[in-house]
């Protein structure tokens, strides 16, 4: 990392570096009575200002939900707190002129055995204790700080991408109980049968579609229900930041550019206005959705954590494709206004 002041950069991200290890060492010495504590606080924080009429439930459910959320608020403020050691310890270390491979290793030793040692504290501390788990996530969180000082860009974008893959697969597998007998319903279009009754055939529907107008139409036809239209939508976004991401991190899974020759009219004539090259659709990372979605299906079934359907399939497609085109569109866009 090269400054006009390396002295100063120096000094800088070093004694940040030695400050934050010593707030990591304090708060690790709080025990167990004033840590539940504070876990207690944020979780009620949160509640009040991000879950939907939290402040209406009785105290027995408030309670519930502080004491089922501070393990998750804990485990992510490991991983929040040693994500920026990494980040402060790797720019300290770059600030020494050290290469990427030596700030990585430099980094995440010191960042490790950091974290092993305030498990070991945490052990002599009221009411703590230490944990394996703990120094794993730690080392996550390293990781991901160490990650954004050497590419904030590409760290940030992978690390969503691992937020979607997380969501995705709490909500696909992780998350779901099993079921005694998986459905499995190779129909397509069961989903609509079910939600939505027409009084006249399709093409009687469509003439009066386009003669009457659709207001009449919409007479013939009546909504039963709305949670399976509601789960194929969920199965359309599900699907639609897969087929964002996959062609933006991974090169090899873009469109083919293609040269334009742009034409200007101008007085006289049209005349030549350059050539412009535009990234074709991303066929590779949609045929890759493709095959996550039936493996997807087929896990689900063998699993018994749900069902084989073919409206799945179709609206996982449908999202996929939505997502790579607007992969393309925003791919073209960037680099028209890159110039």
């Amino acid at each position: 990392m090269r400054t006009k002041h390396p002295l100063l950069s120096r000094i800088l991200w070093t004694t940040a570096a030695i400050l934050w290890m010593v707030l990591i060492f304090v708060l690790s010495s709080q025990d167990g009575v004033q840590s539940s504590d504070l876990s207690a606080r944020v979780c009620g924080w949160l509640g009040r200002n991000f879950v939907p009429r939290f402040r209406e439930w009785d105290w027995a459910r408030q309670q519930h939900f502080i004491a089922v959320s501070s393990f998750y608020v804990r485990k992510a403020a490991h991983a929040a707190e040693y994500a920026v050691q990494g980040f402060l310890i790797s720019m300290a270390a770059g600030s020494y002129g050290l290469s990427a491979r030596k700030r990585v290793l430099l980094s995440l030793a010191a960042g490790i055995c950091w974290a092993a040692l305030d498990e070991l504290h945490q052990t002599r501390v009221a009411g703590r204790s230490g944990q394996i788990r703990d120094v794993l996530i730690d080392a996550a969180g390293l990781i991901a700080g160490i990650l954004c000082s050497l590419r904030a860009a590409a760290a940030v974008h992978w690390g969503m991408f691992g937020v979607y893959i997380a969501a995705f697969l709490h909500f696909t597998l992780l998350g779901r109980t099993r079921v005694a007998e998986p459905v499995f319903e190779p129909r397509p279009f069961t989903a609509l049968r079910r939600s939505i009754w027409l009084e006249e055939p399709v093409p009687e529907l469509l003439r009066i579609l386009l003669h009457q107008g659709p207001r009449q139409a919409l007479q013939y036809v009546h909504l039963l229900q709305t949670w399976s239209l509601r789960g194929l939508a969920l199965n359309i976004l599900l699907f639609l930041p897969m087929g964002i991401f996959l062609p933006a991190l991974i090169p090899a899974l873009r469109g083919r550019e293609r040269t334009v020759r742009r034409k200007r009219r101008m007085k006289g004539g049209t005349h030549s206005g350059g050539i412009r090259k535009r990234a074709g659709f991303p066929w590779k990372a949609f045929l890759l959705c493709l095959l996550i979605s039936p493996a997807l299906e087929v896990t689900q079934y063998v699993t018994r954590l749900g069902a084989f359907d073919a409206d799945d399939l179709i609206c996982n497609a449908i999202g996929a494709f939505a997502g790579c085109l607007l992969a393309k569109i925003l791919q073209n866009c960037y680099k028209k206004f890159k110039k």
